[in-house]
């Protein structure tokens, strides 16, 4: 985007011929933006402003036919969710993992990552909980109603270092979870 800032963290995936696109804009406020391809990468259509905030960082997304969604990090204390069910030309956005905050503590919601099967929406994040750092937990939140609302987040792990995740669909009737555990002075 023609900002004065720059332009990272881009997240790609692929639906048959069309290529979704998302990535932040570092101007002050961020900024996540979506943009696609209808031929496999040789043109672009317009740009669509996802979300901005003060923090904004690391969208991930996933798409089937019309239907796109994305995640990042919004910085404390919710990930952010948006969905397009017309193929990318609006959005609209909710918090997730709201109900994440420890009883006297408060958590940011960091790395999030999606996939999506049958019309459902598999979410993963790490919770990093203060003021009692290191306590990093695995988040887990779902949708069964292709991302209209969401289940009540599931705590998957919890350390005291710094837990990098990833989701993905796996063949056509599974899903699985991995965590890589970064060494704690990452």
């Amino acid at each position: 985007h023609n900002d004065p800032g720059y332009s990272s963290d881009p997240a790609v995936v692929f639906d048959g011929s069309t290529v979704h696109v998302a990535w932040i804009d570092e101007t002050s406020p961020q900024k996540i933006y979506y943009k696609k391809s209808t031929n496999g990468g040789s043109t672009f259509g317009s740009i669509v402003e996802i979300g901005s905030s003060n923090t904004a960082q690391g969208p991930r997304i996933a798409a089937v036919g019309n239907d796109i969604h994305i995640v990042w990090n919004d910085g404390a204390p919710h990930a952010k969710y948006a969905r397009s069910t017309d193929g990318g030309s609006t959005f609209t956005t909710v918090d997730l993992f709201s109900d994440a905050w420890a009883s006297g503590q408060s958590c940011e919601i960091r790395w999030p990552d999606i996939a999506i099967y049958n019309n459902k929406i598999y979410i993963v994040g790490v919770a990093a909980y203060y003021p009692s750092y290191p306590n990093w937990s695995v988040i887990f939140q779902k949708s069964v109603d292709g991302g209209q609302s969401f289940d009540s987040f599931q705590s998957l792990y919890v350390t005291e270092c710094c837990p990098l995740t990833r989701i993905s669909a796996l063949f056509q009737t599974n899903f699985a979870f991995g965590t890589i555990l970064a060494p704690a002075f990452l």
